[in-house]
């Protein structure tokens, strides 16, 4: 069987350089689990399930791709290096990704992706002289390194079952493969593989008689090794036998000098003359998954970074990076700081901090008001004090660099049903007087919603009967700028969107404004996952059959169904509004970016035509002081640059670069014209005042200009006059502009 070549060539852009330059995308991976290196004369390539990077031994420094520096996928499952020096990644889609270093150009194989296999991952890349063998979730693939054609693929070994998993290669006097059904190899060494018949298959059983996967095979003392989950097993004639290890995982098997190195989960094991040492061990919490040798240093793979272990010391290599592919819930503060909240059920990390530079991580072992890392929602309050909403522990209020974390204990808040201590608290919102609001997401005592005023009191809200008979799970809160709270109730006959007003008086409970709205009402679904306010205060809402709006929070009849038409059938996740109150809408099939009255879609991102790690977007945040969207989803962060930037105030510091502006013959150059106020006008003039064309901008506080005049003719060599004013010309603001016409 064989495959045909498809062949794509990307050129690796520099991010940043051209990083506040709108339309350009990065992604933000965890890279801690590195599954495999590969060294180099001068650095150490790593593949992990955030993509790959390569660490420079004289500059110690880190470079990384991911699919916005060109890879198919983040998850990376394979790296092996050819004799050229050209870096081969598999991954568990099934993309083979081929890094030339030389070029800075990958070269995106598809076979195998595209093929009509239900199962298609890359477990293992072996190279030998020109040849790259490959294992798959369904066989073995033979592939030239120098053209990418595919030689041959082999589906049948023996007698077993075709298209089996093959997980590991290993290539000695001949193929030796381990698979799902045993460890096969080739009885004619390196020819007529597609022949079953030429392939022996010895079976490798656990105690209890199921097959055991084979992570990685050698021969050593004459002796064919394989290593599984249940310890290294030696084959003896046509059978596999315990040989060292007998219940001990066994990740990977090396040889030097005679001496086996053997990987457990946090051990390295020699074994020479029958004699068996323990050489490194790793107390911090790090589990192990392959080794290489540097010299005399090993150089170990873990789920925590690359350990680089010499006889002094120890040196752990990992690039700066979020600590989770999670992405559960994410929001930037007034400053641009984006936050991360990362999981519950056990599988939190804390919280995220990312500053546009570096990540930190705040979790129990740095922060001592943390009783749990389950965080699962994060929210930013006018006044830029943050809340982190916990999976059982209440939540935490982050002011001022102080940590405060409130629970059952002097609060009234009460937990769910079963445990009245495990308060899972959902959301956590300001409103306009500065009085904190909670949304209790399962309260066994039907207490929705609660307020810790600014004078430090505790009040309790519930529904009467017939509105909210139960207890019922309580979600996504915001307030409008009535002071109406909003929120989601999900599962149950009260499914919708309910809403709430105290009138401002908390403690008298006689003057309250409860209501919900339904599908009764004119919502598309009562299965709501977002909502979202937007700059006219109208407020957004996201239905698994696309989005109401309610114009005037005031009056739940201004409800319409009719807006957002393009996305009437899509299940929303997500929503978020930049400065120019344009939607960004997460979804099941990717992203939308739609006009602020969701008339018009302006783009639809997905996973095939943008560096988005999935296209179930989870959250999304806007960083109004830079342009910046984040896309938050289960498998890595994204972000892209855009032209939704907060607008200055006034001109004062209105420019244009780069400058001079070199206008070429391609007609791709553009000039960015940046420190606009909001819906600023632009006029392009010559030197002695004549017009050159006029237009408006985008509404941010960028815009740009493509060196052309109103005729469409790019414009002479010469000095330009850029005026920019509002729409009422009561602020205008000049700057100059030198353009060179090659």
């Amino acid at each position: 069987m064989h495959f045909l070549r498809v062949n794509v060539i990307f050129l690796i852009i520099n991010y940043l350089t051209i990083a506040q330059t709108p339309g350009i995308w990065k992604n933000h991976t965890n890279m801690l689990d590195v599954k495999e290196t590969v060294l180099t004369e001068d650095g150490i390539w790593a593949a992990t399930g955030g993509g790959i990077y390569n660490y420079g031994f004289n500059t110690n420094s880190f470079l990384t791709f991911t699919k916005s520096e060109g890879l198919s996928s983040h998850s990376v499952t394979a790296i092996a290096k050819d004799n050229s020096g050209k870096i081969w990644i598999g991954t568990a889609p099934g993309y083979i990704n081929v890094y030339d270093p030389s070029t800075g150009n990958i070269i995106k194989i598809l076979e195998i992706y595209k093929s009509e296999k239900s199962k298609k991952q890359i477990n293992d890349i072996v190279i030998r002289n020109d040849t790259v063998f490959v294992a798959t979730d369904f066989g073995l693939s033979l592939i030239d390194a120098n053209s990418f054609i595919f030689l041959e693929t082999i589906i049948k070994f023996g007698d077993l079952p075709a298209e089996i998993q093959v997980y590991s290669i290993y290539l000695k006097d001949r193929i030796y493969l381990g698979t799902s059904e045993g460890v096969v190899e080739s009885i004619n060494p390196f020819s007529n593989l597609a022949a079953p018949g030429n392939w022996r298959v010895t079976p490798l059983f656990s105690d209890n008689g199921t097959n055991l996967k084979i992570n990685s095979m050698i021969i050593f003392d004459n002796n064919l090794l394989a290593a599984t989950p249940e310890g290294i097993y030696k084959k003896a004639d046509t059978v596999f036998t315990g040989y060292i290890y007998p219940g001990f995982a066994v990740y990977d098997m090396k040889i030097k000098n005679d001496t086996l190195y053997s990987v457990l989960l946090n051990t390295i094991h020699v074994r020479k003359n029958g004699y068996d040492e323990v050489i490194y061990r790793e107390a911090g919490g790090r589990f192990f998954e392959s080794l290489d040798f540097l010299s005399d240093d090993l150089i170990i793979s873990t789920t925590r970074g690359i350990l680089r272990v010499s006889a002094s010391d120890t040196l752990l290599i990992t690039p700066d990076g979020p600590v989770t592919n999670t992405f559960l819930n994410i929001a930037t503060d007034n400053q641009g700081v984006l936050w991360v909240a990362t999981g519950r059920d056990n599988k939190g990390k804390g919280i995220l901090k990312f500053d546009g530079k570096t990540w930190s991580v705040f979790d129990k072992t740095n922060v001592p008001e943390f009783r749990t890392n389950d965080y699962h929602n994060v929210s930013v309050a006018p006044d830029n004090t943050l809340f982190f909403s916990s999976w059982g522990f209440g939540f935490t209020e982050y002011k001022n660099g102080k940590f405060t974390t409130y629970d059952t204990t002097g609060t009234g808040l009460i937990g769910i049903p079963d445990n009245t201590g495990f308060v899972v608290i959902y959301d956590v919102q300001k409103d306009s007087k500065g009085n904190t609001w909670i949304l209790n997401f399962w309260s066994a005592d039907q207490n929705v919603i609660s307020l810790h005023s600014t004078g430090g009191q505790w009040y309790h809200y519930k529904f009467g009967h017939p509105l909210f008979p139960s207890i019922a799970f309580a979600e996504g809160l915001l307030i409008d700028q009535y002071d109406t709270k909003w929120f989601i109730i999900t599962g149950g006959a009260e499914k919708g969107l309910y809403y709430f007003n105290e009138n401002g008086t908390p403690s008298d409970l006689t003057d309250d404004i409860w209501g919900k709205v339904t599908l009764k009402d004119g919502l598309r679904s009562d299965d709501i996952n977002a909502i979202a306010i937007d700059k006219r205060g109208e407020i957004i809402i996201g239905t698994q059959l696309g989005i109401n709006v309610i114009p005037d929070p005031q009056n739940i009849n201004s409800l319409r169904s009719d807006l957002f038409f393009g996305i009437r059938e899509q299940a929303i996740l997500s929503i978020a509004v930049d400065p120019l109150n344009n939607k960004w809408i997460g979804t099941t099939q990717g992203v939308f970016y739609m006009s602020a009255d969701g008339s018009r879609l302006f783009e639809h991102y997905d996973i095939s035509n943008s560096p988005l790690p999935s296209n179930t977007v989870k959250s999304i945040a806007v960083d109004s002081k830079r342009g910046i969207v984040y896309f938050g989803t289960e498998f890595g962060l994204a972000s892209l640059t855009t032209f939704g930037i907060r607008p200055n105030e006034d001109f004062s510091g209105l420019t244009a670069y780069p400058n001079p502006f070199v206008l070429g013959n391609n007609g791709n150059e553009t000039v960015m014209i940046d420190g606009l106020v909001q819906d600023s006008f632009i006029k392009i003039l010559s030197i002695d005042g004549n017009l050159i064309t006029k237009f408006p901008t985008f509404g941010g506080r960028l815009t740009f200009w493509d060196g052309r005049d109103s005729n469409g003719n790019p414009v002479s060599s010469g000095i330009y006059i850029v005026v920019a004013y509002d729409e009422e010309a009561n602020l205008v603001g000049k700057t100059k502009i030198a353009v060179i016409r090659k």
